[in-house]
């Protein structure tokens, strides 16, 4: 479902929707319609469309945790489980990558996701120590 569908459902013009689905400021749209809005776009299944947010933002909702290129061990596994859920609750998705000794793999990842934060289970190298904000 696409914020245009919710404008469909609504009889309400795109922008309207979208200055309601956005919280846009200083847009004076009456209480009842911000509802109906809201209550149609729940309804629908309407998700914000994460590429637009990401450009918009300058950052996506991801958090990327890099993981040890070892056999992972169900603790691990239970810690990586958990923390997504904490940062589920916060409105973040949590996403995996196996660290690899191939030049510019978690850099490259970083280019095309445009994460939140990133962390890792062991020390990042000291060249790498802001390893998704380019050169230090």
């Amino acid at each position: 479902m696409t914020s245009t569908d919710v404008a469909r459902e609504t009889g309400l013009s795109r922008a309207t929707v979208s200055f309601v689905l956005n919280d846009t400021p200083n847009q004076s749209i009456p209480q009842a319609t911000r509802q109906r809005v809201l209550e149609a776009a729940a309804r629908l299944g309407y998700t914000p469309y994460a590429p637009a947010r990401t450009l918009r933002s300058g950052r996506s909702d991801l958090i990327v945790c890099e993981l040890p290129d070892w056999p992972q061990s169900p603790t691990m596994a239970e810690f990586v489980d958990r923390a997504g859920e904490v940062l589920a609750e916060a409105g973040y998705t949590l996403v995996t990558h196996v660290h690899t000794d191939r030049p510019g793999g978690l850099g490259r990842l970083c280019a095309a996701l445009a994460p939140a934060a990133v962390f890792g289970m062991r020390p990042f190298p000291r060249r790498m120590s802001r390893p998704c904000a380019g050169p230090a």
